[in-house]
């Protein structure tokens, strides 16, 4: 059982094969198979945690952000005081986290879209 799941969305990554499920948990972001059949084929381990020190994650999103066309994830640490997203090398497995704020205190949420219609994501 998942306790002390702050948030999640279900998105295809790429290199994944399947569905799964984004989860912000504690200072843990991880992905499980969004299907329960799945579950038994992939079972959570750490080979699953996108991030294992992300304190108190609290919200995480799925998207292109550097147009790569493989998903990244996107999300916020409410006592890290951090936005960051991690960038998917294309296999979803190996994870590079690129921080865009330390110092804003105590994001709940975060988005990415293209605000200013230029074609690229914003946050």
């Amino acid at each position: 059982m998942l306790t002390d799941n702050r948030c999640a969305q279900k998105q295809p990554i790429h290199g994944l094969g399947t569905v799964w499920a984004l989860l912000a948990m504690g200072p843990i972001l991880a992905l499980l198979p969004a299907h329960p059949a799945q579950a038994a084929e992939v079972p959570f381990s750490t080979t699953n945690t996108v991030e294992g020190d992300f304190d108190y994650a609290y919200c995480v999103r799925a998207a292109d952000i550097n147009g790569d066309g493989h998903m990244d994830i996107l999300a916020c640490g409410y006592e890290a005081d951090t936005v960051a997203w991690w960038e998917n090398d294309g296999t979803g497995s190996l994870w590079t986290i690129h921080t865009i704020d330390d110092a804003f205190q105590g994001p709940t949420c975060v988005e990415a879209a293209d605000i200013d219609g230029d074609g690229d994501l914003t946050f």
